[in-house]
């Protein structure tokens, strides 16, 4: 059992910390043995809303934001502490010294007498002295060494005004000399809205915790990923908040303006005889018909025909189903035809063969599985194997046979985050069996540039390479090829080698799936087309 220790600036705390708090204690190896209120009439925190209230016009924006962009929760209301009546709780008065609080002699005594793993600090205050020594697992923080609250107040602001297209959330081991991160996300920056990138960071704050907890059970230890060098966060003066606005206005007109009345379409790129990592340029392209579009390929060489299965959504019917379609050696192909259809959304056809059957993993996301499903007749009858894993939201998920074991590779959905941000990884000796194991520092990768999957792993040159969206800045924006360096049940590691952008042909927003088979290689594209 993991005893920790929550140490908090009052008895009313933001939504998201509320949240957090459920989440952990639904944790089978988790208690919550006390609470920390630091009550010092000095907190750092109370300076800077009262700082903050002084920027008249920062707050009016803030509350413009609100009107235009109403999001589902208000992550940052505060509430009353939940579900922790029957926890201990203790009041903490830290003396401040050079910008830098420390608490005194007895009330460390006191929190001994818990005998603590891991205290984790969810106040403003900067705590320093014996405190970040006395735990198994040390202090953990959202806040920096250098940026405190500002980091977390103003962030978002300063990466809009500067375009910025991802941020970096972490998740800190408090000490007195460098900002060491064990744990930490890169994700999408909305390009307007601060409201919506402090929501995203703050379900990313709840998952970064959690993922960390597991990762100790697991493994009883923490790693230190980076010492973190990093710029101080200032607050916006009221020249800067009037060039933020101004931009924000700009930069909403030129979306409205690209994408009135238009919708996103995909279709499908191929060509022969070209390598993997080649351009894309002189690729063919296959163009849906206007109600309807084509994604997600997959590709089965059966004789001489390329059989390619993919997402066809039809818009009206607002989900998708899985069809397929032939491509023989000259090129020529003919329409789509469907195969495989539920009353929830399918996409990405995962197809692959295993002693000498035809089998799918589709993403059923919507029904909260990962689910087989076997070919009875080849291409065109399927049928529905077995769940291989129940009660999960995860997209795209890719099978690899490696030495001796499936390897499955997957992006879950944590609550309201974006599935798009993470890559997880399980493994089991049977294809059929009901019992996966998650490899215990899961998730693996991280990062919005290069985490879900973007097609079937393929190997070449004697290494396995591993295609990844990037969704920076958007879903599906281009490719990323990782080759995979270490693969087994505790350790996973992958370096970029290579990527593919559409940047060749401005009428293409995006590429986000990759297959190759034999001679054929296939992506598809994303462009935007009229809405009538």
């Amino acid at each position: 059992m993991i005893k920790i220790g929550l140490m908090v600036d009052s008895d009313e705390i933001p939504l998201w910390i509320n949240l957090m708090i459920e989440e952990i204690i639904k944790l089978n190896f988790v208690k919550i043995s006390v609470i920390l209120k630091d009550t010092s009439k000095k907190n750092i925190k109370n300076k800077l809303n009262h700082k903050i209230k002084e920027k008249i016009l920062y707050n009016w924006y803030l509350s413009y934001e609100k009107k235009r962009f109403r999001p589902s929760k208000n992550l940052n209301i505060n509430q009353k502490f939940k579900k922790l009546e029957n926890i201990n709780q203790m009041e903490v008065f830290p003396i401040l010294k050079n910008s830098t609080y420390y608490l005194s002699d007895e009330e460390i005594e006191k929190i001994e007498k818990y005998d603590l793993d891991l205290i984790i600090r969810l106040g403003s205050n900067k705590i320093s002295g014996k405190i970040l020594s006395i735990t198994k697992f040390g202090v953990w923080s959202y806040y920096s060494k250098n940026n405190n609250f500002n980091k977390i107040k103003f962030g978002s602001f300063w990466e809009i005004l500067k375009n910025e297209s991802i941020t970096k959330i972490n998740l800190y081991l408090d000490n007195d000399s460098n900002n060491q991160v064990i744990s930490k996300s890169v994700t999408s920056i909305d390009p307007l809205y601060i409201t919506r990138n402090e929501i995203n960071k703050n379900w990313k704050n709840i998952e970064l915790i959690l993922n960390e907890l597991h990762k100790i059970h697991e493994l009883d230890k923490i790693g230190i990923i980076e010492n973190e060098k990093e710029e101080i966060t200032i607050i916006p003066n009221n020249f800067q908040i009037i060039q933020f606005m101004i931009n924000h206005w700009k930069k909403y007109f030129q979306i409205r303006r690209k994408f009135r009345n238009k919708i996103e379409q995909w279709g499908i790129l191929f060509d022969f005889d070209q390598k993997a990592f080649d351009s894309i340029e002189k690729s063919n392209k296959i163009y849906a018909p206007k109600d309807r579009y084509y994604a997600d390929p997959f590709i089965i060489k059966k004789n001489e025909d390329y059989f390619v299965f993919i997402e066809e959504v039809i818009y009206q019917q607002q989900k998708g189903h899985i069809s397929y379609f032939k491509i023989d050696k000259n090129g020529n192909y003919n329409l789509p035809e469907k195969i495989l259809e539920n009353k929830y959304h399918m996409s990405y056809p995962f197809v692959f063969e295993f002693e000498d059957n035809y089998y799918m993993i589709p993403e059923t996301s919507e029904n909260k599985s990962i689910d087989l499903y076997k070919c009875k007749k080849f291409p065109d009858q399927w049928e529905f194997e077995k769940t291989i894993i129940k009660n999960i939201n995860a997209v795209d998920s890719t099978l690899l046979r490696k030495n001796n074991k499936w390897w499955l590779f997957t992006s879950i959905q944590f609550m309201e985050s974006s599935p798009n941000d993470s890559l997880s990884i399980f493994y089991s000796d049977d294809l059929f069996s009901d019992k996966w194991t998650p490899l215990p520092k899961n998730p693996v990768v991280s990062d919005v540039r290069k985490s879900r999957s973007a097609g079937k792993i393929f190997e070449l040159n004697g290494e396995h390479y591993r295609p990844a969206q990037d969704c920076a800045g958007g879903y599906g924006k281009g490719i990323i090829f990782n080759k995979i360096i270490t693969l087994n049940e505790s350790e996973y590691y992958e370096e970029e080698v290579k990527s593919i952008y559409s940047e060749f042909d401005n009428t293409i927003e995006g590429i986000h799936t990759f297959a190759q088979c034999e001679k054929l290689r296939i992506f598809d594209f994303k462009k935007l087309k009229n809405n009538y």
